[in-house]
């Protein structure tokens, strides 16, 4: 079976709709424009759709494997609700070690060499050039070779007065 929030628990009798579930989820996609929030739909179907698809495929897989090894049968109760706290298993990791959210961090994290940029059209870039060899390759693109020692092989990387641990 494949619902909003499982067949159990507190949850399981709220109606769900994929949107709704995303926005519980803090998995919907916002952007702040002029002082005003906006949804943005990325999808035609939302990512608790998606995921609750997804985990009943890999259920449905498993349970066929082992079908076949022992002969008998299972019923999986897929929850689309736990697709997407799954989604967000790795900032929940991080308020649960460091106290803070990771949305509020993840400007610093990486700094210059992963974030959103503003294009002279006023389009926006996104930059994810972390490992070495790529941020090597983007300085050389904008001919900026001199960037290249701004990231070190020990693992940090150095923003001028900040420097992270990855």
């Amino acid at each position: 079976s494949v619902s909003g929030f499982g067949r159990n628990g507190e949850w399981a009798s709220l109606p769900a709709h994929g949107m709704n579930m995303d926005g519980l989820a803090g998995t919907a996609a916002t952007v702040s424009e002029h002082g005003e929030d906006h949804f943005i739909q990325l999808a035609y179907t939302s990512l608790g759709n998606e995921q609750g698809a997804i985990n009943a495929t890999v259920a449905f897989l498993a349970g066929l494997v082992g079908a076949r090894t022992t002969g008998e049968g299972a019923w999986f109760d897929i929850s689309c609700w736990d697709g997407l706290i799954d989604l967000n298993r790795a900032a929940i990791a991080y308020h649960a070690a460091t106290g803070k959210n990771v949305q509020d961090e993840a400007t610093h994290m990486w700094g210059a060499m992963h974030r959103l940029y503003h294009t002279k059209d006023d389009r926006l870039v996104f930059l994810a050039a972390i490992e070495l060899k790529f941020w090597e390759k983007f300085c050389t693109g904008i001919d900026r070779p001199d960037l290249v020692t701004r990231w070190h092989s020990d693992g940090l990387v150095d923003y001028g007065d900040m420097v992270l641990r990855r």
